[in-house]
């Protein structure tokens, strides 16, 4: 699991992103915190574990800077905590429900995005006066 240890804002410290294969001779930079698990954790339910209010507020008051930069240390990252299953089966079906859930909010978000371009096409043809309203 990869962490951002820096932001410009406290908002964007410590999301993460999850390694799904080995990377083999892969170099880290600083700007990347890297989290080996040790314990036997459902691979889809990793990416959740670590996106809970839980977990950010932690990032969120252990950040230290000032207005431009956010930062925080290996140390402080190291004492916050996630709470999660230990039973990894239980672990499969949360991440099953929650990639579920967010696929269909893609799709939906998706149905939005095209339903708001279909608007901004029929006001520009109504304000052009390409297209009239006929009142019955």
């Amino acid at each position: 699991v990869f962490f951002t240890p820096s932001s410009e804002t406290r908002d964007d410290i410590a999301h993460s992103a999850v390694a799904t294969e080995t990377i083999p001779k892969a170099a880290y930079s600083y700007h990347i915190i890297r989290f080996r698990l040790h314990e036997n954790w459902d691979l889809i339910f990793r990416t959740y574990a670590f996106k809970t209010p839980y977990f950010y507020k932690q990032a969120y008051s252990l950040c230290e800077g000032s207005g431009q930069r956010y930062v925080i240390s290996q140390r402080y990252f190291r004492n916050m905590t996630v709470h999660i299953p230990l039973d990894i089966e239980e672990q499969y079906k949360i991440a099953s429900i929650l990639s579920t859930n967010d696929k269909e909010i893609e799709t939906l978000q998706q149905k939005l995005d095209c339903l708001k371009q279909e608007k901004k096409a029929l006001m520009q043809q109504l304000l052009t006066g390409k297209r009239r309203v006929q009142i019955n």
